[in-house]
């Protein structure tokens, strides 16, 4: 049984097919009109005068609308008076496009299907035209691509992702290019991959992730430097931007991405341009220094040399007797002088081996107290003129140790000698020895002078660094508290000092028990 004598079997039973069928067509949700084989329109409900504003005229002819010409329709028009069920996609008109319609300002999408109505016969007599006023899915379809536009051109890279699966439900090309991945690659991805395991501030990436994703979840808005990482493995520096968005299903959020390869290399740059620019700064200081203590060198030589010189000229001239008590007097004022002359010079020469990395050490069992003992007779007639009484303090835990008896020797010295250059008359010197750990030992020479301001405690164990000794004549040539601290790091040991301007300083080296022969770099 065919469709039509199968509903011709249905409304036998109703008492009034007619109206019943009028009622279903007249008041249909969807717009519907009849034309007959020659094009005329027959009749039309509801639904289609609500749809155009009004019926179409009695004489209206779907065949010479300008509509159905205008599109291009005609042919589909024509399949479905020749028997074809046609469906024409959506198209849109305007209020002026049917003669037949009057309301102003109207622009509505159309999606019709045509289905032929064939007689008892077979033959079709009648088509129905069927309108669906599909304005509000293509006005969403339109808003989609719009969107969708805007995400794809957007100037950085972004990826959507899913909170709820922890998945990533979409990129642009943007996001596409900067990691390296095809769109079914990334999509297809475990987000975890796009990061290394830890960022270069040791954080683990997992860990932070998940904080972001919590905060998101707040609404909190995300700003922040992140570490990810391309398909080729390589870092990839960025500025992400978290904020969740609605979702249908689940939550999303929005990250974008800015890569800041660019800036870093640029940073990177500029750093490099401001280190130059300090060492430059560094080496003209210390071409200052240089020439400064070139200068305060050629003096300190040329002191004892005179003297030398003065002394002997009169003894070899014979201007003063053997017998005379000037005689050995100004023997000793040459011994003296020498002596003098000949540390400046070794302290020159040292302090260019330790620079060359030829200062070498020849470790010993030393007894700490003989050796104090030693350096303390030599600098005993300054401390007599000076009334300065020098005492020492040792522990037994470090009697015994096991160093460069000679570098030990110049260590202390240029403590104590530096000590009694800077102590007053009547004042006090303390050497005192202590275990610093169990494989070192602290070595402090303390004393009652002028002290040291705090802004110049930095500049005391630089090369050519002579403080402002106030009032008094500048002394030395700054070289050896300097060179003090290169032999003492040398051996992997470390110098220090602590002072208060007006109440004297404590100078101190720390030192490995168990030293070993190395040579200075």
């Amino acid at each position: 049984m065919v469709e039509a004598e199968y509903v011709s079997a249905q409304l036998a039973a109703v008492d009034d097919p007619v109206f019943l069928l009028e009622t279903l067509f007249g008041e249909a949700p969807v717009a519907f009109a009849i034309s007959h084989v020659d094009g005329h329109c027959l009749v039309v409900n509801r639904a289609f005068r609500e749809l155009f504003g009004s019926a179409p005229p009695p004489d209206y002819n779907i065949f010479k609308d300008e509509l159905v010409g205008a599109l291009g329709l005609l042919p589909e028009v024509r399949r479905a008076f020749g028997g074809e069920h046609v469906v024409i996609p959506a198209f849109w008109y305007d209020a002026g496009d049917l003669e037949h319609v009057h309301v102003a300002h109207r622009r509505v999408a159309i999606e019709m299907s045509m289905t032929p109505l064939k007689d008892r016969a077979g033959a079709v007599r009648h088509v129905a035209l069927c309108y669906k006023d599909v304005t509000a899915e293509h006005e969403l379809e339109n808003e989609r691509s719009v969107l969708r536009t805007l995400f794809e051109v957007a100037p950085e890279a972004i990826v959507l992702y899913d909170v709820d699966t922890c998945r990533i439900e979409d990129a642009n090309e943007n996001a596409l290019r900067l990691f390296g991945y095809s769109r079914d690659a990334l999509l297809a991805l475990d987000p975890a991959r796009l990061s290394p395991a830890y960022q270069p501030d040791g954080q683990r990436s997992v860990d932070a992730v998940a904080d972001q994703v919590a905060r998101a979840r707040r609404g909190e808005r995300i700003e922040l430097e992140w570490t990810h990482e391309t398909a080729a493995g390589e870092p990839l520096p960025c500025e992400i931007r978290i904020v969740q968005v609605p979702g249908k299903r689940h939550a999303l959020c929005r990250v974008s991405i800015i890569d800041l390869r660019g800036r870093k290399l640029i940073e990177a740059e500029r750093d490099r341009v401001h280190d130059l620019e300090e060492q430059n700064l560094r080496i003209h200081e210390a071409n200052r220094l240089k020439s400064e203590f070139l200068a305060a060198m050629s003096h300190e030589l040329r002191t004892p040399l005179n003297t030398i010189i003065g002394f002997s000229e009169l003894l070899f001239y014979g201007r003063v007797g053997h017998d005379v008590p000037e005689h050995h007097e100004f023997l000793g004022d040459i011994l003296t002088s020498s002596r003098h002359l000949l540390q400046l010079i070794n302290d020159v020469l040292d302090l260019a081996k330790v620079e060359a990395g030829k200062l070498e050490f020849r470790p010993e069992p030393v007894v700490i107290d003989a050796v104090i003992a030693e350096v303390t007779s030599l600098l005993r007639t300054l401390s007599l003129q000076k009334r300065i009484r020098v005492s020492v303090e040792t522990d037994r835990a470090v009697e015994v140790v096991v160093v460069d008896p000679v570098r030990f020797k110049q260590i202390l010295y240029n403590y104590l000698s530096n000590a009694l250059k800077f102590t007053p008359e009547g004042g006090s010197i303390i050497v005192r020895t202590s275990p610093e750990t169990s494989d070192s030992f602290r070595i402090e020479v303390e004393d009652s002078g002028i002290g040291i301001a705090p802004d110049q405690v930095k500049r005391l164990f630089l090369e050519f660094e002579q403080l402002d000794p106030g009032d008094q004549p500048r002394q030395g040539t700054g070289l050896g508290l300097a060179l003090t601290r290169r032999i003492v790091e040398a051996q992997g040991g470390t110098v220090g000092v602590r002072s208060t301007l007006g109440h004297g300083s404590v100078f101190h080296a720390v030192l490995p028990r168990q030293a070993s022969a190395i040579a200075a770099r």
